[in-house]
């Protein structure tokens, strides 16, 4: 008898533990769903604000012969 609850109690502790990461999958999931279309929308309606607004009007003209990372210069 007392092997028949010890079963019962590990299968039911095997049971909680399977659905927490059913769910802890499942809510993974959810969450880069989510980061993909957050990541979506705000990439283009910020490229929309930066290629009207001059403030964020940058060039990528550097030095002429420099090598090497060169900063960007705002247009005027």
């Amino acid at each position: 008898m007392e092997q028949r609850q010890r079963q019962q109690l590990r299968s039911s502790m095997m049971a909680e533990k399977d659905e927490k990461l059913s769910f802890f999958l499942e809510m993974r999931g959810v969450r880069k769903s989510m980061i993909i279309f957050f990541s979506t929308i705000i990439m283009s309606s910020d490229l929309g604000m930066f290629k009207t607004s001059p403030v964020f009007n940058i060039s990528s003209d550097g030095p002429a012969g420099k090598k090497g990372p060169q900063f960007c210069r705002l247009q005027k």
